[in-house]
């Protein structure tokens, strides 16, 4: 494990700091600690003077005043590239007692066989959580699956191991508080970087009164990032379907009113009709200016989506028509919205999905 070396941002530290230094010495002697002094102020210098002193193989650095976690992991990132060329990554973990030295090595020992790969130490959210940080973590982390494809558990986890070489892109990342993780997880994503969690155990000392999280301006921060990255391809896909659904619906209304009656043949020829031209149309514009990827074959795989999204239009609102007897035009609308979260994630993931090579 001495390839690795473990990095605690530190703000206004108690007696767990070195609780939790005790506890990794009595496991890895000899991997190198790295602890960031978020400009704690002068009453915390002796128990940085102690950390100095009393453990080995142990360096801490200082931020004059406090710049935030993000800037803590940059400067120990900076310091570990300029400095220890053989470290191949960090480990990052909260200085609270959050995170158990057991769930650590763990993590350290997964990420001997994934050298490249971000590790995340996630934890479990039940019941017995605070109601804060359960809201918050599942909240994004549905957020971030929908609007970005990235699957997390936990991403607000403090416990991460990072590889040296996602360092090197990571220290140039804009962010100097909490949202420093959330960009880290974005960063990830468009660095094909893979991500590998590792279940931990879930640790909340008197109801996280330790944790220097600000509730509102972090989670301002968080979800602005999160938004920044996230919403700008759904939003352009949005406009894009919005403008192909006015071409569908036009075209749809036109052509049941020249067949002047609302039975399955002329609903489904309006709907082929319509898809066929509105699909065109939405192809060119998604390839183009939504999306940016394109994947081998894309037109064929829109056109398959296409021939589905038809038949499940056409089908739903005749059946629909059939029990209520409301207008088609309506029931279209209805319809077609709900299938437009559907073809929306399958475009992404597989259809203008960005090629790696």
């Amino acid at each position: 494990m001495n390839n690795l070396a473990i990095v605690i941002p530190s703000l206004e530290p108690g007696q767990r700091l070195l609780q939790l230094l005790v506890e990794i010495r009595k496991t890895s002697p000899e991997v190198p600690i790295i602890i960031v002094n978020d400009g704690s102020g002068e009453e915390y210098d002796s128990i940085f003077d102690h950390v100095k002193s009393d453990y080995s193989n142990t360096l801490v650095l200082s931020h004059d005043i406090n710049r935030g976690k993000g800037a803590a992991l940059k400067t120990a990132m900076n310091y570990v590239l300029k400095h220890m060329p053989e470290i191949n990554g960090i480990v990052t973990m909260d200085s609270d007692g959050q995170h158990l030295y057991k769930d650590v090595y763990k993590c350290m020992k997964l990420f001997q066989n994934h050298p490249n790969d971000l590790i995340l130490g996630v934890r479990r959210f039940g019941k017995d959580i605070p109601f804060r940080s359960r809201l918050g973590n599942i909240l994004t982390s549905k957020l971030l699956g929908i609007f970005t494809g990235i699957h997390i558990t936990d991403t607000q986890t403090g416990l991460r191991v990072i590889p040296r070489l996602f360092m090197r892109r990571l220290i140039h990342v804009s962010g100097d508080r909490f949202e420093f993780e959330m960009k880290m997880l974005f960063e990830a994503k468009e660095s094909n970087v893979s991500i590998i969690e590792q279940p931990i155990t879930t640790v909340y000392l008197e109801n996280n009164t330790g944790s220097h999280f600000r509730v509102i301006s972090d989670s301002v921060s968080i979800y602005s990032i999160f938004f920044k990255y996230a919403i700008p391809s759904f939003f352009r896909y949005t406009i894009s379907s919005l403008l192909s659904f006015v071409v569908d619906i036009g075209v749809f209304s036109l052509t049941l009113a020249l067949f002047q009656r609302n039975n399955f043949l002329s609903i489904s020829v309006a709907s082929v009709l319509s898809r066929v031209l509105s699909s065109a149309f939405n192809y060119l514009v998604n390839r183009h200016a939504v999306f940016s990827g394109n994947s081998h074959y894309s037109a064929v795989k829109y056109a398959t989506l296409a021939i589905a999204q038809i038949f499940a239009s056409s089908i739903l609102v005749s059946m629909v028509h059939a029990v209520t007897f409301f207008n088609p035009t309506y029931i279209k609308v209805v319809v077609d919205c709900l299938l437009f979260f559907v073809s929306y994630h399958v475009q992404k993931k597989y259809i203008f999905k960005e090629l790696t090579v």
